[in-house]
């Protein structure tokens, strides 16, 4: 089902400033997780899903939503699959195929970015990790908590 703007936007924001009950009772008063359709939508679902303690049905979104379209948030979410099913070396397999997404929003790049950082700090590389973070920063100096 696709869920008009309006609703993403409402539920995009009771997410944002940490009211993740309210968040999932304002997103299944419409259509139940599962049965959201798109790339946003999926996504949003997968993080709702993944704070009121849906973490399989978390990475079962962000899959659906990275077969769906292949942008730098729907590879960020889909590294974090990797990284749960797959390992580390996997997700870092994953991620060095891809440098950046110039043609993504801040957000999405600075998402990106802090993903990559998550993974060199698991690798113990601190010095790239920091580098990898200082960029997403950079890209998006707004929204650098809400990253990674």
């Amino acid at each position: 089902m696709q869920i008009p703007v309006e609703i993403l936007s409402q539920v995009q924001s009771l997410y944002d400033r940490g009211l993740h009950c309210q968040a999932y009772q304002t997103a299944i008063a419409h259509a139940p997780l599962s049965e959201w359709r798109g790339t946003s939508a999926r996504i949003l679902a997968g993080r709702i899903a993944l704070q009121v303690g849906g973490q399989r049905r978390d990475y079962a979104y962000h899959l659906w939503a990275w077969h769906g379209e292949k942008s730098a948030t729907t590879a960020a979410y889909y590294g974090r699959f990797l990284v749960a099913r797959q390992g580390l070396l996997r997700a870092w397999e994953f991620a060095r195929t891809i440098e950046d997404w110039p043609e993504a929003i801040d957000r999405e790049r600075a998402e990106w970015w802090a993903f990559r950082a998550r993974l060199l700090s698991e690798f113990r590389d601190f010095d790239a990790a920091l580098r990898c973070l200082q960029q997403a920063i950079a890209i998006d100096p707004k929204n650098y908590r809400k990253i990674g």
